[in-house]
């Protein structure tokens, strides 16, 4: 299941370079971000009815918002730089974790957490 994981990560930003040849960014992420959001409503229509959404807005747009421009980043660098390297700067966010609740949270990482961001570097250096 990782190796299948693996292989279709890595291959969906070669398919998205080709997409992007055809397919202009905001148009990409409006169709891929559309798409997700109808399957997750689908698939949680009860749950969503049975939920309090209006105190969920905020925190939900946010995040939306977050998501999408992360994604936009990640698109628009992906029609100047190679997939490979594309796949490798966006799986940094493994790595950086840790050390974002480091300044965020004032907690400092553990030795694991250090010795976890160096073999994830390593590995996805290896991917």
């Amino acid at each position: 299941m990782l190796l299948i994981a693996a292989a279709v990560w890595g291959g969906g930003y070669t398919f998205s370079k080709i997409a992007l040849d055809a397919i202009p960014v905001q148009w990409m992420m409006a169709i891929r971000l559309t798409l997700g959001s109808l399957i997750l409503a689908i698939m949680l229509w009860h749950r969503i009815r049975a939920t309090k959404i209006l105190h969920m807005m905020i925190a939900g747009l946010l995040l939306g918002v977050s998501y999408w421009a992360a994604f936009i980043f990640q698109m628009e660098g992906l029609t100047t730089i190679d997939p490979g390297r594309n796949a490798f700067l966006t799986a940094t966010y493994c790595v950086l974790v840790p050390f974002l609740v480091w300044v965020i949270a004032r907690r400092p990482p553990t030795m694991r957490n250090v010795i976890a961001a160096v073999v994830c570097l390593i590995c996805v250096g290896l991917i």
